[in-house]
């Protein structure tokens, strides 16, 4: 087993500060539409509940891990023109912070309506 060079960390860590935010939210959106039918047959939101709590711990993972590369980088490096690691923990704390309160946003809208709503119920 090799031992990773700093590059390569960098690049991962840089890869999921962008791309873990946007992802945990469609996997939410995907899998949270099939546990909502699922719910509505056993009667109990938690497995909905549940993946909402792992996406928005996923997505403030890689915001906070953002926020530090961002601001290590900030304070390290005092160069005029940011590079494209910068640029990338800038945008990694921005799309954290918005795909966080579309992941609230879903998660309290899946927490309060109804799951077997009368529209989706199939006719007899």
């Amino acid at each position: 087993m090799t031992i990773p060079s700093k590059r390569q960390y960098g690049a991962a860590r840089l890869a999921f500060m962008y791309f873990a935010p946007p992802a945990a939210w469609g996997v939410q959106l995907v899998i949270g539409y099939g546990l909502i039918a699922l719910a509505c047959a056993s009667g109990t939101k938690i497995a909905f509940d549940v993946l909402t709590v792992v996406a928005g711990v996923v997505t403030l993972t890689a915001g906070v891990i953002s926020f530090a590369s961002w601001h290590h980088r900030g304070i390290a490096e005092l160069e005029t023109t940011p590079n494209s690691d910068e640029f990338l923990a800038a945008a990694g704390v921005v799309l954290a912070m918005i795909f966080f309160l579309l992941i609230a946003g879903t998660g309290i809208s899946g927490a309060f309506l109804n799951a077997c709503s009368p529209i989706s119920m199939t006719l007899p």
